[in-house]
């Protein structure tokens, strides 16, 4: 490995965490997909209202969870001495083909969602790790 945790640039992470956390709360907006999301989730708009009461919690959870995943794809595009956007996307890709994609299955196979709740969720994922994959390696 040529990769070093000091060649990482700790900058790009929390700007990719940053927009990370942007598109999230577009892609689970009513303008996209937060409408059926919270259908498949079982959520009215009356649960949506108590549940802004952790709503901090929720977001610093999900922040941080951003931060480790933009560390992880910053180490992968490392490990592989990437430097274009394409090349940094497609390290992105793989990553949710291999690691998200699958194991997100679970909720249909375990939880008895339906697909449409399986695609909203891994969709964002792609979208998140092509776009911040190509960023990271620039």
């Amino acid at each position: 490995f040529k990769t070093k945790v000091s060649k990482v640039n700790y900058l790009a992470i929390f700007v990719c965490a940053i927009l990370s956390f942007v598109i999230g709360m577009f892609w689970y907006s009513p303008v996209l997909f937060g409408d059926a999301w919270r259908k498949h989730v079982g959520l009215t708009s009356k649960d949506f209202k108590k549940a802004k009461k952790g709503l901090m919690k929720s977001m610093i959870i999900g922040f941080s969870s951003g931060l480790i995943m933009m560390f992880v794809l910053s180490y992968f595009i490392d490990m592989f001495v990437t430097t274009s956007f394409a090349a940094g996307s497609i390290i992105g890709i793989i990553t949710w083909a291999g690691f998200l994609a699958t194991s997100m299955t679970g909720i249909v196979s375990w939880e008895n969602k339906p697909w449409e709740l399986y695609f909203i969720n891994t969709g964002y994922y792609l979208v998140v790790l092509a776009v911040t994959g190509g960023i990271l390696a620039v």
